[in-house]
């Protein structure tokens, strides 16, 4: 085909984009509807039915019930606590039709009936075209410009037949493991809910001004939770489109399917910048988006957390491979960016990634200091300290300041996995109670042994620092399995402490599987060099992985387990994040607790943003327990009736770890109002990171605009 694309073919190709994008805006219309029968139906002490609850769209929706009665009932809708209407069901009637209009998004939807026997309740609604079709829409008419402007502009056409193949082989690839995630549906697994409700936190934090958000201020039957405790840089973009309409379940969707791009590009790019081939990084990018631990966090577990710092181990490894044997002065920004995204993604990854690093350094300490490579070794660990300093302060600080960060710590010895369950990718029955594949391919470290040995005569950087990486591999793969002799290190109270909290052997293979990879693209490029056929090579690899995979892949697409949460997502607690004192038990009574009658209080209201009441005390001093989770940072503001603030009264925490207002003397009404307020040292931190990031980014810019 010529440079320039005949007029008859984009006609053509628009046509086509067109047809798709027509099929995709009719397909995912929004036509909702929810079926409970009585087995769906949960009976209270009262009998009173509850139905389970649901996320709905503002709109307008028929309800349907079928019942037996023999006074007359009453029928309820509700969001949350709060009475949408109320109809009455009559005795001489077996069904009841109304229409209900939804006055906003809400994913606590749920219907009450009481003395009555409900057969069948049936919810409708239909929409042409809901917030979410209309983001599919728009996200299949960038794609389709994006391919269209690629095929026909100069960039493609001056690109070697090599890395054509290999990118278009890389983004069939990202397709195809995506697929699962290109639906209006959410598959059940593990921890879905917990992201669902994390991006709900986001968008309730950011809809009230929180940003970066500490507190979800929903959570926990609204006494409001820390957010701050988990990396949520990568969430941000979920909750904003949310925040604007797009459900949560077409939000994390997206969010696994952007996973799926990065992975693989960011894995190409490592490579290439070591093996300098575009077939070898492109081969890497296919093995490791297909490679079984990565699909089964990403359809079994839906670990979200994980699969975000596996973008950029590969990164963390090319840099660590230039900073020791490369181009450090070129490339010492890859351990930067991989090492924050790590920090951004998931905590317990890092730890690993902190070992991994330990590892290569030992080996490579007696070059480190001839070479007087110590000092862009430096240079890294500090800019990422400084990028990261806005995170990694609130994190300690809420870490050691009292909260149930222990409940997630378990017996990590129990876990590890025999070496047959390893090689076989046998399952194996976790605390859950659900069965989890570990697979690893054993013919990946068999080539690679073979491959290190038929070529033992040649020696450069590139092939020393592979055979380390080998290495490093399979000594991370051996610490899963029950051969490795932990119990001897967990004597050490901190190596105990840093296992306890990874939770799982299995989190080894989150560093170890890429470093496989890219040791196995590395002796199969040495081969291919020898052998023309180096594709057929590639392809067998690729085959195999596949094969798999292929259980998980058919678990996706049939698997439909719902959402994963049945209380709300805004409603949602994380355990390990309650303060000591307090639990979910202290969450059940929104009310406030008043210690003296002598203090009189008015006009108690209580939002999303803030809770505020008026008062009138006689007391030189009383307190007063909110319905709000304690956690440093919470200021109760002292309004006098004119509404200009005339002072700050102390808080602290309370009975059930609730946020505690000590009030002090008046005769003349005062209103308090009690919000949660960055701490000033953490908006130090955000500013030193900020100005650090613009600094290191104009430098670096400026630098390869020179070179």
């Amino acid at each position: 085909m010529n440079k320039k694309l005949n007029k008859k073919f984009q006609v053509i190709y628009w046509i086509l984009a067109i047809l798709l994008l027509i099929v995709v805006l009719f397909g995912l219309k929004d036509d909702h509807q929810a079926v409970w029968n009585l087995a769906n139906l949960t009976e209270t002490d009262d009998g009173a039915l509850h139905s389970p609850y649901i996320e709905l769209k503002q709109g307008t929706y028929q309800l349907h019930i079928q019942y037996h009665a023999n006074e007359e009932a009453q029928a309820s809708a509700m969001i949350g606590e709060e009475l949408l209407g109320e109809v009455s069901l009559l005795p001489s009637e077996t069904s009841f039709d109304e229409m209900i209009q939804i006055p906003y998004d809400t994913d606590l939807f749920r219907i009450i009936v009481k003395s009555a026997q409900v057969d069948r309740i049936t919810l409708q609604g239909s929409v042409l075209f809901n917030y979410d079709t209309i983001f599919a829409a728009l996200l299949l008419l960038l794609l389709e410009l994006f391919v269209y402007i690629l095929i026909t502009g100069k960039w493609w056409a001056q690109q070697s037949k090599e890395k054509k193949i290999t990118l278009t082989v890389m983004s069939l690839t990202v397709i195809i493991t995506s697929l699962p995630f290109m639906r209006s549906q959410l598959f059940g697994a593990w921890d879905s809910w917990a992201h669902i409700a994390r991006i709900q936190g986001i968008s309730d934090a950011l809809a009230i001004g929180q940003f970066p958000t500490i507190i979800f201020p929903q959570n926990c039957n609204g006494f409001g939770q820390i957010g701050a405790l988990y990396p949520l840089l990568f969430l941000y973009p979920a909750g904003m489109l949310h925040r604007l309409g797009i459900s949560l379940t077409a939000c994390l969707n997206f969010g696994f399917i952007m996973v799926n791009i990065a992975t693989a590009w960011v894995m190409y790019l490592s490579v290439k910048s070591i093996l300098k081939s575009d077939y070898a990084a492109g081969f890497a990018a296919v093995l490791y988006c297909l490679a079984p631990y990565r699909i089964l966090n990403l359809y079994c577990r839906h670990a979200l957390g994980e699969l975000l710092a596996m973008i950029f181990i590969p990164l963390i490894i090319a840099g660590i491979y230039h900073l020791f044997a490369g181009d450090a002065k070129r490339y010492w920004h890859y351990l930067v960016i991989g090492y924050t995204g790590v920090i951004q993604s998931h905590i317990f990854t890092m730890v690993l990634v902190v070992w991994v690093s330990l590892f290569f350094g030992i080996c490579y300490l007696k070059k480190l200091i001839i070479e007087k490579r110590l000092l862009c070794l430096l240079k890294t660990i500090g800019i990422t300290i400084v990028f990261n300093l806005w995170y990694i302060v609130p994190y300690f600080f809420f870490y050691f300041d009292g909260v149930s960060n222990e409940v997630l710590r378990s017996d990590y010895t129990s876990k590890q996995t025999s070496l047959k369950e390893l090689i076989a990718g046998a399952h194996f029955t976790g605390d859950s109670g659900m069965g989890m594949i570990s697979l690893i391919g054993v013919a990946c470290i068999i080539t690679c042994m073979v491959g290190f040995v038929i070529n033992r005569s040649k020696r450069d950087e590139v092939k020393n620092f592979m055979l380390v990486n080998f290495l490093g591999a399979c000594l991370n793969i051996w610490m899963v399995t029950t051969l490795f002799p932990w119990k001897p290190f967990m004597q050490n109270p901190f190596i105990a402490f840093l296992l306890e909290m990874i939770q799982f052997p299995s989190r080894f293979l989150s560093v170890a599987v890429p470093m496989l990879i890219m040791s196995l693209t590395f002796v199969l490029t040495l081969q291919s060099q020898k052998n023309k056929k180096r594709a057929g090579i590639y392809l067998v690899f690729i085959v195999v992985n596949l094969a798999c995979i292929m259980l998980l892949f058919m678990y996706a697409f049939t698997d439909m387990g719902g959402r994963g949460s049945q209380d709300g997502a805004a409603r949602a607690d994380f355990r390990e994040y309650y303060p000591k004192d307090g639990g979910e038990q202290c969450c059940v009574n929104d009310q406030y607790f008043q210690y003296s009658y002598d203090t009189v209080i008015t006009d108690y209201s209580k939002n999303t943003k803030d809770l505020s009441f008026t008062y009138v005390s006689s007391l030189k001093q009383d307190e007063l327990d909110l319905p709000l989770m304690y956690y440093r940072g919470y200021q109760a503001k002292l309004l006098d009736q004119t509404g200009k603030k005339v002072g700050m009264l102390p808080v602290s925490k309370g009975a059930e770890a609730r946020v505690r207002v000590t009030l002090t003397q008046t005769q003349i009404p005062m209103k308090v109002v009690v919000s949660y307020g960055t701490p000033w040292y953490f908006a130090v931190t955000y500013v030193i990171s900020l100005v650090a990031i613009v600094i290191v980014a104009a430098y670096y810019y400026r630098k390869r605009i020179r070179t």
